[in-house]
């Protein structure tokens, strides 16, 4: 978890060093989650997604964040108010699981800390104390400690998963969420070397090239080795041991005659539109076939994660969030 969270710690920091266009520094509050107050620089380090989506006014769906803009809109809303709007919401998920956080006694470890405070030592000497009190200042972020905080609720975030999933007691109010057990994968596995037509000036000499390494093949020669060393495959470093997918993943003709291989059986030359392949079938691996589909494995401890953000969720949903009309005063672009 603590990995996953350092990935969360380094783009929320890139959120914070991009945001351009909260202006103001001083600080009010603009609204209130089952009474917890909200401040403008609680929510400074979200308006540049705002103001990235003000240059897609007429796109009613945005993203992650679903807004709507013509139901909003029927409830008189201004976008600029949508998109604030919603940035309490994503600061109020915060405020919902660090209620939880505190309720299990968990705080941020003092190495946690520590790892924190080394990496915006870093950022100070790679920016300089002036550049970077310039873009705390411009985010309405309020001091150092304040930029603590953020990447402190992250580690605290991973810790209450951890300490949910460790306790059958606290994921019993979690289960109800927990995502369908997932259908086991129908997958096929194929090794393959590649004359790719845009590396020659003819198709023929595309051919001829494929048929020198089939023959290197067919006389016994280590396919792997040929792949690594012959194939003009760019995907093969990235998946060195062959592709894993689905049907439909692959152009017709590869999933064919991948299909008619038996396992370990090598084919002749086979055309698609990419160019001219030399296909081993192989045992499918299900790490490859995510890695091919940036996707990860439905193993039971990614499930149990997956309930808890939905629970955490449903507790956002049903928070009362009270927005104050200082909100408006939170820029958010320069077309409102």
């Amino acid at each position: 978890m603590k990995k996953i969270l350092m990935l969360t710690l380094t783009l929320v920091l890139s959120m914070v060093m991009m945001a351009a266009c909260v202006e103001e520094n001083e600080d009010f509050q603009v609204a209130t989650v089952n009474g917890t107050p909200l401040y403008a620089s609680d929510i400074g380090f979200m308006a540049a997604q705002a103001h990235e989506m003000l240059f897609w006014e007429y796109v009613t769906t945005f993203g992650e964040w679903e807004v709507d803009y013509d139901r909003e809109l029927r409830e008189g809303l201004t976008f600029a108010q949508v998109m604030r709007q919603e940035m309490v919401r994503l600061a109020a998920f915060s405020v919902i699981y660090q209620a939880e956080a505190a309720r299990l006694g968990i705080t941020i470890a003092d190495d946690d800390l520590q790892m924190i405070n080394e990496y915006i030592d870093m950022l100070l000497v790679e920016h300089g104390q002036e550049q970077f009190d310039e873009m705390m200042a411009v985010d309405g972020l309020r001091n150092r400690q304040h930029l603590v905080d953020i990447f402190a609720s992250q580690f605290i975030l991973g810790d209450l998963i951890d300490a949910i999933m460790a306790d059958p007691a606290e994921f019993a109010a979690f289960e109800q969420f927990m995502p369908s057990e997932p259908e086991p994968l129908d997958l096929l596995g194929a090794m393959h070397i590649l004359a790719a037509f845009d590396s020659f000036a003819t198709p023929a000499e595309a051919e001829a090239y494929a048929n020198e390494i089939l023959a290197r093949v067919q006389a016994g020669e280590d396919f792997m080795t040929l792949a690594m060393t012959y194939s003009q495959d760019p995907g093969r470093f990235t998946f060195p041991n062959g592709y894993s997918f689905a049907a439909g993943d692959m152009v017709p003709e590869f999933e064919q005659t991948t299909m008619e291989l038996a396992m370990g059986e090598i084919s002749g030359l086979v055309h698609t539109f990419h160019g001219i392949h030399i296909i081993k079938r192989i045992e499918p691996n299900e790490l490859d076939f995510h890695l091919l589909h940036q996707t990860q494995p439905r193993t039971l401890e990614v499930r149990m994660e997956e309930a808890i953000f939905i629970g955490l969720e449903a507790k956002l949903e049903s928070a009362t969030i009270v927005f104050l009309p200082a909100l408006d005063n939170v820029p958010v672009g320069e077309q409102e």
